[in-house]
C-alpha cells in the first residue's frame, strides 16, 4: 500500500468519524429544540384556547352547560396541522368537549394524566393513545374564585418530531457526503502535488541510479517545497554529490592498486588479508579468494621473517620500512622482498583499523647481485 493511500485511507476514517459524530450531535440538538419549540406553539394555542373558555366562563356560564365549545376544539386542530386533538377535561378525566365528538364524555383512565389532573400548574408530558406516542400540553382553566375546575389538553404526535428530525438528517448526510467528496477530491490533489509527487521523482531517482548511475551523471532531484520532503530532497541531492566524489576518489584509487607494480596487501587490526592487488596474486600464485581471511603471517618465510605481532607498527611505533624477508608462494618457493608496513590512519565503517603491506619484489636485484 503506497503512502498516498494509507494517507487517504486515514483522513476518510478520520473525515467518516467526524462525519459521524457531527450528524449524532446535529441530530440530538436539532430534535431537542425543535421539539421545545413545538411544544411552546402548542402551548401558545393552548391559552388561545383558554382565553376563548375564559371569556365565555364570565359570562356565568357553568362549565358543563357550555354548548359549542367543541367547535373551538375542531378549528383549532383543523387550522394547526400539528395538532392531533384539543380537549377540554374535568378534573376527574371527563372529556367536555373534543374535537372528535365520538369522545365526548368519555373517560381518561390514564394514571399520568389523571395525576396531573390533580395539580394546578400548567405542564407538558408524554402519553400514548391508540399504540402512538403523544407530547401533551396541560393548561388549567379556573372559575371567578381562581379555583382550578378543568384543564385543557393539547397534544402532537412524537412521529413528527421524528420525521423532521429523519428529514434534518438526510439534508444534514446529504450536504456532508458531497462536503466529503469534495474534501476527498482537494485532499488527493494537494497530496499528489506536495506528496506523492515529490516521491515518486525520489524514487524514480533511486531506481535510476541502482540501473544506469555513472560519477559523470550530474542529475538531481528538483523539490521546490520548503516542508520535511524538501528537506529529504535536498539531502538525497547532497548524498548524490557525495557519493559522485567519493566514487571518484574509489575508482581513482582502484585504479592505482590494481596497476602498481609492487604487492599490496591490506589487513586488519588481527592480521588478517582483506585486500590484495593483482601483483600479489601474479607473484603468488593464488587467485583471490584463497587469500581472503588468511594471516599475513602465512605469507612470510618463519625462517627469514624478523617481523613479530609485538612489532606491528601503532600507538608510538612508527612503520616498518623495508625488512628483508621472504614470500612463500602457493607452490613453497620462496620470493625475496623488501617488506614494508605502516597502520590505516582512519577506521572503517565497521569501527576497525588495520594495515597496509607492501612488497617490493628483489629477485631480479638479488639475481643481478649473484645472490
Amino acid at each position: 500500500m503506497s503512502i498516498r493511500v494509507k494517507i487517504i485511507s486515514i483522513s476518510v476514517a478520520i473525515l467518516f468519524v467526524s462525519m459521524a459524530m457531527n450528524l449524532f450531535v446535529t441530530t440530538n440538538y436539532f430534535s431537542k429544540e425543535y421539539t421545545s419549540a413545538r411544544k411552546d406553539e402548542v402551548f401558545v394555542l393552548a391559552n388561545s384556547l383558554k382565553s376563548q373558555l375564559d371569556r365565555l366562563l364570565r359570562m356565568h356560564i357553568p362549565l358543563v352547560e357550555l354548548v359549542g365549545f367543541e367547535d373551538m376544539c375542531q378549528d383549532a386542530v383543523s387550522q394547526h396541522s400539528i395538532l392531533s386533538y384539543a380537549m377540554v377535561l374535568d378534573l376527574n378525566g371527563k372529556i367536555l368537549f373534543h374535537n372528535d365528538p365520538s369522545k365526548h364524555q368519555k373517560m381518561v383512565t390514564d394514571a399520568h394524566v389523571l395525576e396531573i389532573l390533580s395539580g394546578t400548574e400548567k405542564i407538558t408530558a408524554e402519553s400514548m393513545l391508540d399504540g402512538q406516542y403523544y407530547y401533551d400540553v396541560f393548561i388549567p382553566v379556573r372559575d371567578s374564585l381562581d379555583k382550578v375546575i378543568a384543564f385543557i389538553r393539547m397534544g402532537f404526535p412524537r412521529s413528527h418530531i421524528d420525521e423532521k428530525t429523519q428529514q434534518m438528517a438526510l439534508y444534514s448526510v446529504t450536504i456532508s457526503s458531497v462536503s466529503f467528496m469534495f474534501g476527498c477530491i482537494v485532499l488527493i490533489t494537494f497530496l499528489s502535488y506536495w506528496v506523492s509527487g515529490p516521491l515518486i521523482k525520489l524514487t524514480q531517482a533511486i531506481e535510476n541510479i541502482r540501473k544506469n548511475w555513472t560519477p559523470g551523471d550530474r542529475k538531481s532531484v528538483e523539490i521546490s517545497s520548503r516542508d520535511e520532503i524538501g528537506q529529504l530532497g535536498k539531502a538525497f541531492n547532497q548524498l548524490i554529490s557525495d557519493l559522485r566524489v567519493t566514487t571518484v576518489t574509489r575508482d581513482f584509487v582502484d585504479n592505482i592498486l590494481q596497476n602498481m607494480l609492487n604487492s599490496l596487501i591490506i589487513i586488519d587490526e588481527k592480521h588478517k588479508i582483506v585486500t590484495v592487488n593483482p601483483e600479489t596474486l601474479t607473484l603468488l600464485g593464488y587467485n583471490e579468494d584463497e587469500l581472503m581471511g588468511k594471516s599475513i603471517f602465512d605469507l612470510l618465510d618463519p625462517a627469514s621473517n624478523p617481523i613479530t605481532t609485538t612489532q606491528f607498527p601503532g600507538g608510538s611505533k612508527g612503520p616498518i620500512k623495508a625488512v628483508e624477508t621472504n614470500y612463500l608462494s602457493k607452490k613453497g618457493a620462496h620470493v625475496p622482498i623488501l617488506f614494508s608496513i605502516s597502520p590505516l590512519e582512519k577506521k572503517n565503517e565497521r569501527g576497525e583499523t588495520g594495515f597496509i603491506c607492501v612488497a617490493q619484489d628483489m629477485t631480479e636485484i638479488k639475481v643481478l647481485r649473484g645472490i
